[in-house]
């Protein structure tokens, strides 16, 4: 069952199967956050001194412009907080229930396929669902929407892989303090959000460029 914010169904059509390769594979070091090379990887580590929800709203209030439309992938009433931030910045969004499955992943890329209003979908990663990471990656890819993901716990692995399937936003908790988060973000995606969000507070473009202020001198930030 799919929910809108008018609580109106929608019509599933069409659907072309895609396959994805990533450019390359990384090594540990490029996309290990802790290290220099991070940057090599082509994404940013932005450190947010706030906790995940905070990031959340950051990264929806920095990507979704009043003409755009979310994708919420909804498990066991998960996607309630991010609900609740698209109402709180009046981001207009559509909630569709997804287990881990084939026919769901279909579904997905029926309704991308058959609405072209939705720019971005949001999912949530856990150890369970991981590898429908990869098959969301290749359908937002294929359907040229930006895919932000969020995971309750940092794991290295999983990072590295959702940097290799060019996973545009992931979302985790600080390496160091899991109370306050990390946005991980591809350059390219990241250079697109500056002046879309109306709230200094919720810039994450500002806290990019905040962040390379901080960068060791001995890095140049690589090319958008």
């Amino acid at each position: 069952m799919i929910y809108t914010n008018n609580n109106e169904n929608r019509e599933l059509l069409g659907y072309i199967k895609h396959h994805f390769d990533s450019d390359r594979v990384l090594i540990k070091d490029e996309f290990d956050t802790k290290s220099e090379n991070f940057y090599l990887s082509g994404f940013e580590a932005i450190f947010i001194n706030e906790p995940q929800c905070f990031a959340k709203k950051t990264v929806i209030a920095s990507t979704i412009s009043f003409d755009d439309e979310i994708l919420l992938l909804k498990r066991d009433n998960r996607s309630c907080e991010v609900k609740e931030i698209c109402t709180e910045l009046g981001a207009n969004y559509i909630e569709m229930e997804f287990c881990n499955n084939d026919k769901c992943i279909l579904n997905v890329a029926l309704l991308l396929n058959a609405h072209k209003d939705i720019s971005h979908v949001y999912f949530e990663i856990n150890e369970s669902n991981f590898h429908i990471a990869e098959e969301l990656a290749k359908i937002c890819d294929l359907a040229h929407v930006t895919l932000i993901t969020s995971m309750p716990y940092y794991d290295h692995v999983h990072i590295g892989k959702c940097i290799e399937y060019q996973v545009p936003f992931i979302i985790v908790p600080d390496f160091i303090n899991d109370q306050k988060a990390m946005v991980i973000a591809n350059r390219r995606n990241l250079v697109q959000t500056e002046g879309v969000s109306s709230s200094f507070t919720y810039d994450l473009y500002s806290f990019w460029q905040n962040s390379l202020d901080k960068r060791n001198s001995c890095i140049s930030p690589m090319s958008a």
